[in-house]
């Protein structure tokens, strides 16, 4: 074989492996940020504020790329949702519930040995207060 030859199949691989790394790298991109998110929702506990102009929900959800499901607390008006949802922890329980004590005050009550991430003040409006479950026989507490 003559060096012309040998240089053109050289090339021709050099061409060939540069192609695949350019489209690996593509399809890795294409995977990690091009890809829709999915999530997979699920209602846990719904209570209408006592005017029934709104709700409350908490939702247990997982999408695909978080590691661990979550609780999400929604607040949503007769005109549709309010737009914030605040995640309130790591769904290892089921034993959550809500409470409206007026219509812009809300009850957010989850058992003792359950601990949010996220325990707000103010959502969209609404006064929320994180009450404790009580064990059986004691009233619920305020953390």
């Amino acid at each position: 074989m003559d060096d012309d030859r040998m240089k053109y199949i050289l090339n021709t691989f050099l061409y060939l492996f540069a192609a695949i790394g350019v489209l690996n790298t593509g399809v890795m991109a294409y995977v990690h940020f091009g890809r829709p998110l999915t999530c997979t929702q699920s209602a846990m506990a719904k209570a209408n504020a006592p005017d029934n102009s709104q709700w409350a929900e908490i939702s247990w959800q997982q999408c695909d790329s978080q590691a661990d499901p979550e609780l999400r607390l929604t607040l949503y008006t007769n005109g549709g949702k309010r737009g914030y949802s605040t995640r309130i922890g790591d769904p290892t329980t089921t034993e959550v519930g809500l409470n409206w004590t007026a219509n812009h005050a809300l009850e957010v009550i989850y058992p003792a040995s359950y601990a949010p991430t996220q325990m707000a003040t103010h959502l969209a409006g609404i006064q929320l207060h994180w009450k404790k479950r009580a064990a059986s026989g004691d009233s619920a507490t305020t953390p």
